[in-house]
């Protein structure tokens, strides 16, 4: 009568195999995680960027481009830098940086764009016409 099991040595062979390619596979699976992760963070930081830097340009005032801040309870592991600088035929390079921490590594995003010094901000320290 022949027993319905597996023998010792097909039972080895397996954990064997089982051994050399679960390392492998696990560390592909977390590595893939974690650059998805990255990837989303990345994303999310470049929206709430380019939504502050929208938001700060529209003003055209310049006392409330040097700041910082956060985006609330919505986004709570973002916050916000922003700058700015004197360009070539007085306009203004506006910067917004967002950042976040992941793994104990602080990221960030950057985006700038050139703003215009209004016409009423221009003639007033007689630039205008």
């Amino acid at each position: 009568m022949k027993s319905k099991g597996f023998t010792l040595p097909e039972v080895l062979a397996t954990m064997l195999m089982l051994g050399i390619i679960l390392p492998p596979a696990m560390y592909a699976m977390t590595t893939a995680m974690r650059t998805s992760s990255r990837a989303r963070h990345t994303a999310e930081a470049a929206q709430l960027a380019q939504y502050k830097l929208t938001e700060l340009a529209i003003t055209q005032d310049t006392t409330q481009f040097t700041g910082s801040g956060t985006f609330g309870d919505a986004w709570p592991e973002y916050r916000w830098e922003s700058s700015f600088t004197t360009g070539d035929f007085d306009v203004y390079v506006l910067t917004v940086r967002v950042l976040w921490s992941e793994q104990n590594i602080e990221r960030s995003v950057s985006l700038s764009t050139i703003v215009a010094p209004s016409i009423s901000q221009t003639s007033s320290t007689g630039g205008g016409s």
